[in-house]
């Protein structure tokens, strides 16, 4: 995991810093878990941040769906688990995640992966981004 896609924005010297990034929001956010603390207590949980992304490419994985996001400027390498994709996807045959996880675009939290090993980013929430229509 190599950090936020999007660096801060600094501000200008007679203006007050841009607002971070929204936070999911309660009418679009999905209420995903995060992935439960280590037993160790040595073990500290990395910061989530959460840039606007879409999924560009996804394939199955041994502990999930392995995706590439794009913000617009780069590209990030992320692991869904099997437990956020099951939240965001419920019932649907999970042959057809990769494809599904292609159409998500919005807001996604993402932490080190300390759990899986992956090497990755973790996705631990994903909140959609407003539609066209409430933007315009």
């Amino acid at each position: 995991y190599r950090g936020p896609l999007v660096a801060p924005v600094p501000a200008l010297p007679e203006e007050r810093p841009l607002p971070a990034p929204p936070q999911a929001s309660l009418s679009s956010a999905l209420p995903l878990p995060l992935p439960a603390p280590s037993p160790s207590p040595a073990a500290t949980e990395s910061p989530e941040v959460m840039p606007r992304c879409y999924v560009c490419e996804a394939r199955a994985g041994a502990c999930g769906l392995e995706v590439t996001l794009c913000d617009g400027d780069g590209l990030c390498g992320a692991l869904i688990p099997q437990p956020v994709l099951h939240r965001l996807f419920g019932h649907m045959p999970p042959q057809s995640w990769p494809e599904r996880a292609l159409m998500l675009h919005g807001f996604f939290g993402l932490q080190e992966d300390t759990k899986y090993g992956s090497g990755r980013a973790l996705v631990v929430s994903f909140s959609k981004g407003p539609s066209r229509s409430d933007v315009e």
